[in-house]
């Protein structure tokens, strides 16, 4: 099934599929060309992933490789302890979290920006400060001076509208030095100049740049929002989270039980659509999200999707094979050879989706396709020139690259920054 950057659907005009390519497929791909074998791709009718039903059968693709329908379930296949009692998995070969697919991060309230540049507290101690400390100070002030400069000390009110006028700059007002403690006044005035132009900078940035405030950060937010959630059936979340017997677990899998709050889908296009319409999140894989949310930024030039700031449930990645099967100390070994070679980096790069253009971080964005570009033209040994050891076999040397035909994934003979060739992958 479709599960992007891991399993992705080249289809035609009519929306045939006819190809197939992605991480998983890049895997199968490179043994494809070492072995020279032919394979043939079975969807699973309900479009699952797999979960234990009622009878303690199996649905989806994990029911496919219990029942021995197939040889290898070709997917991004959660790890988890119910899977693993009826399957056996491959080394991990990717780790990824959950994650949760909201509405688009709202713009705070202008209305109240004039108390945003500073928190609470400061508002608090400065109201008490300038309603109960400062005119007790200055009453004991004036008390004392009264009856030694009686006719030109300044009343009490006059000493309290200078102090409030230096803090917001409007005071007008020169009280006599005879009366007033110098070294105060001095303090106060530098204090007042610091505090008003930390409120006032701060006071433009906010209305110049608003603050955008996502609806909800992680899942225990999630109840306690105007959200209702839904997830993909057949997937590890429906289990973790119907299966769930207390927590916040328990709170999402009653809700899609229930569906009061909550449902489960069988498309995961469906998820998107109600993300997008609003009111609603979306739970599933982080990566498969963020390949999402770019496709649709590309499709409508508009950001209407984002993702909430912290993952749960990270789980390991991992193809299936029905127990005790041949085949998995094979794909073992040579997944781990990929993974020692750099492979999973370079399929990163170029299967993963931006965070979002527009709508994430443009500097990541554009990190991600030079890093794509740099490794795909990197020169190879025919063009003659030196490049740098970036996806070569560490110790090798070669001559040509038929010397590097025996090797499984290094084989292209090119020199290195000092002149020597090795195998490597490009």
């Amino acid at each position: 099934m479709k599960e992007p950057p891991f399993v992705i659907f080249d289809r035609d005009p009519n929306g045939t599929v006819v190809g197939y390519k992605g991480y998983c497929y890049e895997i199968v791909r490179i043994l494809q060309q070492q072995y020279n074998f032919t394979y043939e791709i079975i969807l699973p009718g309900d479009n699952a992933f797999g979960k234990e039903l009622h009878d303690g059968s199996w649905s989806g693709m994990i029911g496919m490789v219990v029942a021995q329908r197939v040889d290898i379930g070709l997917g991004p296949f959660s790890v988890t302890h119910s899977r693993s009692k009826v399957v056996d998995f491959s080394v991990s070969f990717y780790e990824d979290g959950n994650a949760i697919l909201i509405p688009p991060a709202a713009e705070e309230n202008r209305l109240s920006a004039c108390t945003k540049p500073f928190r609470l507290e400061t508002w608090l101690t400065l109201m008490l400060f300038a309603t109960l400390i400062l005119p007790v100070i200055l009453w004991q002030h004036s008390k004392f001076y009264w009856i030694h400069y009686r006719e030109k000390c300044p009343t009490l009110g006059d000493q309290y509208l200078f102090i409030l006028g230096v803090l917001i700059g409007q005071s007008g007002r020169k009280l006599s030095s005879r009366c007033s403690l110098q070294l105060l006044a001095a303090i106060w005035c530098l204090s007042a100049v610091v505090f008003a132009s930390a409120y006032v900078g701060i006071l433009m940035s906010f209305l110049r740049f608003p603050k955008l405030l996502p609806v909800i950060n992680r899942l225990e937010e999630l109840p306690e929002s105007h959200l209702k959630w839904v997830a993909l059936r057949g997937t590890a979340l429906d289990s973790l989270f119907l299966d769930a017997t207390a927590g916040i677990y328990k709170t999402i899998g009653d809700g899609l039980l229930k569906q009061q709050r909550g449902a489960l889908i069988d498309v995961h296009l469906d998820g998107i659509t109600l993300v997008a319409n609003g009111g609603y999140a979306y739970l599933a894989g982080k990566s498969n999200l963020e390949s999402s949310l770019y496709e649709d930024y590309l499709r409508t030039g508009t950001c209407r999707l984002s993702i909430a700031q912290q993952e749960f449930f990270k789980v390991n990645v991992a193809f299936a094979f029905s127990k005790n099967s041949a085949l998995k100390p094979f794909m073992d070994e040579k997944i781990l050879q990929m993974m020692e070679a750099g492979l999973d980096i370079y399929w990163k790069k170029l299967y993963g989706a931006p965070t979002g253009g527009k709508c994430g971080k443009l500097f990541a964005v554009l990190l991600a396709m030079m890093a794509i570009v740099y490794t795909n033209s990197l020169p190879t040994a025919e063009e003659g020139e030196e490049t740098d050891q970036t996806f070569c076999k560490p110790f090798s040397s070669c001559t040509n690259s038929t010397d590097c035909s025996s090797n499984l994934i290094y084989k292209t003979c090119r020199a290195n920054l000092f002149g020597n060739k090795q195998c490597c992958l490009f």
